[in-house]
């Protein structure tokens, strides 16, 4: 090998590695990034949950006053009823 070749080899080698550790930062900063978004929605995620687990609780509170006033409407029309069977006796 002469001088010319190995200078050529070392210039080759010296600009693979500024690329290698280039892409090796850029990796590292996609990385980052991505894991921040996994985070923020690993985040939106429970959010979602609680609200959902709110609503439930809600949907569950509302179909016991929905059954209370249902229990009502029964024992006003059972009344009711019984007054119109004493009206035409």
């Amino acid at each position: 090998m002469d001088a010319t070749n190995v200078v050529s080899n070392v210039v080759v080698i010296g600009i693979l590695l500024f690329v290698w550790r280039s892409l090796d930062m850029r990796i590292s900063q996609l990385d980052k990034r991505l894991s921040d978004r996994i985070d923020h929605l690993d985040e939106r995620v429970s959010q979602i949950e609680e609200r959902i687990a709110h609503l439930g609780e809600r949907i569950a509170h509302l179909s016991e006053r929905i059954s209370r006033i249902e229990g009502l409407f029964e024992a006003f029309a059972r009344k009711s009823n019984l007054f119109e069977s004493e009206k035409k006796t």
